[in-house]
């Protein structure tokens, strides 16, 4: 009797222990060989999207178009990339900051040569970035994302209820958003 009793406390055991790791790692890269390529790429993208922190000093994730980040796939020529957009407004202020974090899935260093060789670069702190628009910020990571680009504006509110983007100034990236992504996930060297 008394083994009978080990053994089922033995595979309840395993059975919480199971349980417990499968909803910890649920989303866990590892389990995609379980799915098809699409799902793949959901998934993939979900991930992306948590490396997205709520607040910011004072920027907050704002939800637009019903999510707060909003995630595409898409192929352009040969390259073809993961990546998730998502927009920071500053509390009681017009001014915004979007995130853009790509990872590329078929054509790296083609798109690593291109935003590397044929964009503008300067230094920014320590790091070199690249400068593909007077407003934007980008730097190539290469690691669990390759890219990752930050566009400084603010939103402009419309009489008829609508917004719109202006993007006038130059982005310096003295912004807490554009701080904590460069320090997160600095450019390579």
């Amino acid at each position: 009797m008394k083994k009978l009793i080990l053994w089922i406390m033995i595979i309840i055991g395993i059975i919480i222990v199971t349980g417990g790791v499968a909803v910890f790692a649920k989303d866990a890269e590892i389990f995609d060989i379980f799915f098809s390529d699409k799902v793949k790429d959901e998934r993939a993208l979900n991930r992306m999207a948590k490396l997205y922190p709520e607040i910011m000093g004072d920027y907050v994730l704002y939800s637009w178009n019903a999510e707060k980040v909003q995630k595409r796939a898409e192929c352009e020529g040969e390259i073809c990339s993961r990546y998730t957009i998502g927009q920071y407004r500053m509390d009681g202020s017009n001014k915004v900051v979007f995130v853009h974090i790509y990872k590329a899935t078929k054509g790296t260093e083609i798109f690593k040569n291109v935003l590397l060789n044929m964009l503008s670069s300067e230094k920014f702190g320590e790091y070199n970035v690249i400068r593909p628009e007077r407003h934007e910020i980008g730097w190539w990571v290469g690691s669990n994302v390759d890219y990752i680009l930050t566009q400084e504006g603010t939103v402009k509110f419309e009489i008829d209820g609508g917004q719109s983007m202006s993007y006038i100034n130059k982005a310096t990236g003295e912004n807490p958003v554009t701080q904590y992504f460069i320090s997160k996930y600095p450019p390579a060297k």
